[in-house]
């Protein structure tokens, strides 16, 4: 930093994260108005370096630091500086280290001075409440003795400007995991803050007044941080805005103690929004330079803003014809063809404004008529229409005459018709633009034939000789109305054995008998009818009562 430059030199001091529950933040004091840094340093404990957070408990992660760290997730204050466009990249210090307590906080901030950052962090305390036993949390005076002495260091840096975090609401950290086994088992295992976590589920008189004297020295301690603060010049206190800022399970890591990612964003957040606010130098606006293209086909006109600005623009658009638009890329079609003038009228975030003008000529297109076309498929009185009709520059509706007084405008109909005959069906296509085709064609309807099926299927069975015997069947065909239908030729087959047929008589019956069959190797045979046939009828067998039967040998 050059010698001309008054330096600036901020310390934001956060002492401890623990964890909050349940209380409204209290206003802070209001911060004054900073040039942003360039240069940027953090000390204090294992918070800031953002212990426990890359999945080794207990194991630093100063990438996760709130202060410092480079993670996204988190935004630190220095990312956020980067992003406000302080010129501080790479030059973003952590002298934090684990397990320190105010009293090693001295040292901490001399060596912080030793690079003279602008911008100084300070998280401890945490471990000053938190200790093996009450009797070893630090003694208040103590504790506001050691800070003074560490703002002291400061001398050396007379215009770093100082912020002093709350320490949090410990008893937060009890109060949300209480009921937890697994974080009651690693506080008792791994002797975490036992001055406060000890028994946690004891309700004893001398645990709860224990609990609460941890809580007077929490307080006790942000008292002595908010007076040191107030004694010292260029020193911002944040009002209790920690110690009244709720954090979550989620906000905690694995260990139960040390804040999460989350817990590293959240203490980023609410310590930075009650900071400085930092003024970096308003650049010079720049005029918008207004640019488009545009594509039109037929009546349709795309246009497309090529404008360019160092910020976001607004696009106001004049399409020569009574209309606008405020779209980047706007379509556009024209009510009839014709030259017209298009303006595009650009605002940048600061009010400057450029425009551009263009005129174009857009010809109505010259419509093609549609082409009408269909196929047919019938079956009995039932027909279907497929509709083959196109149109290359438009859509069309859809006009059927059947040519028996009926229609539709369905694009692809069926019609069923009441009686057999030949019919001309029409397909008339119509497209946007009115203009019209015709299509006909002749389709031959019949009434479908009467149907005919088996009835019944009769076995009997004789003897011939003592070697041999005969099978016979008869074979009752009925019509679709149930009647006895004569003249029926049944064709089938025996198994074992061979083919035969039969021709029904006036009662609709006729029977078939098997060649002579041996009764030790025959015990039975099987009649199956394979078709039936009789002009001017069906034969459809899902109709049929039977179509096979077993016949078996006679006792």
């Amino acid at each position: 930093m050059s010698a001309s430059r008054v330096r600036r030199a901020l310390i934001l001091v956060v002492l401890t994260f623990t964890l909050v529950a349940g209380v409204r933040p209290a206003a802070a004091a209001a911060a004054p108005a900073l040039p942003l840094p360039d240069t940027m340093a953090a000390v204090g404990d294992s918070i800031t370096q953002a212990a426990s957070t890359a999945g080794g408990l207990g194991v630093d992660a100063p990438q996760n630091s709130w202060s410092t760290g480079t993670s996204g997730t988190v935004n630190s204050h220095y990312l956020r500086l980067l992003s406000a466009g302080a010129p501080i990249q790479g030059r973003n210090f952590n002298f934090a280290v684990s397990g320190a307590k105010m009293a090693n906080l001295q040292q901490q901030v001399a060596n912080a001075v030793a690079v003279q950052p602008d911008y100084l962090t300070v998280l401890v305390g945490g471990n000053d409440v938190c200790t093996p036993t009450e009797s070893q949390m630090t003694d208040v005076v103590a504790f506001r003795s050691q800070f003074a002495a560490a703002l002291g260091e400061l001398r050396n840096s007379p215009n770093t400007y100082v912020y002093v975090s709350s320490i949090p609401r410990v008893q937060g950290l009890y109060d949300l995991f209480k009921g937890n086994f697994w974080a009651r088992f690693i506080w008792s295992i791994g002797g975490v803050c036992q001055s406060l976590l000890a028994n946690p589920t004891s309700t004893a008189q001398a645990d709860v007044d224990r609990r609460a004297r941890v809580a007077k020295r929490n307080s006790d301690f942000n008292l002595s941080l908010s007076e040191v603060c107030a004694a010292t010049p260029r020193c911002l206190w944040d009002g209790l805005a920690a110690y009244s800022t709720p954090f979550l399970a989620s906000d905690v890591s694995g260990d139960y103690f040390h804040p999460s990612v989350a817990g590293q964003a959240k203490l980023a957040a609410v310590s930075w929004s009650v900071g400085y606010s930092w003024l970096p130098p308003a650049p010079q606006n720049q005029v918008p330079i207004a640019s488009f293209t545009d594509s039109c086909t037929g009546l349709a006109c795309t246009f497309t803003s090529t404008s360019t600005d160092d910020g976001p623009l607004t696009q106001v658009w004049d399409f020569g014809d009574g209309t606008g638009s405020g779209e980047a890329v706007a379509l556009h079609p024209y009510p009839a063809g014709g030259p017209y003038t298009v303006r595009l009228t650009v605002t940048d975030e600061h009010g400057a404004t450029a425009t551009a003008e263009r005129s174009i000529t857009v010809i109505a297109p010259v419509n093609i008529p549609p082409t009408a076309a269909f196929s047919s498929s019938c079956s009995g009185l039932a027909c279907t229409f497929t509709n083959t009709s196109s149109d290359t520059d438009g859509t069309m509706t859809h006009a059927w005459a059947f040519g028996d007084s009926t229609g539709s405008s369905v694009v692809s109909p069926a019609h069923t018709y009441a009686t057999a005959g030949t019919y001309t069906v029409t397909l008339t296509v119509t497209d946007d633009d009115l203009a019209r085709s015709t299509a006909s064609q002749a389709v031959t309807v019949a009434a479908p034939a009467p149907t005919m099926r088996i009835q019944s299927l009769t076995a009997a069975a004789r003897t011939v000789s003592s070697k041999s015997w005969r099978a016979t069947v008869t074979i009752s065909v009925r019509d679709g109305t149930g009647a006895a239908l004569p003249s029926a030729v049944v064709n089938g087959g025996w198994t074992p054995g061979t083919s035969a047929s039969c021709t029904t008589g006036s009662s609709g019956t006729c029977s078939v008998t098997s060649a002579n069959l041996s009764r030790s190797a025959t015990p039975s045979v099987v009649f199956t009818v394979s078709a039936i046939t009789r002009t001017g009828f069906t034969y459809t067998p899902a109709l049929n009562q039977a179509t096979a039967i077993s016949v078996a040998r006679p006792s």
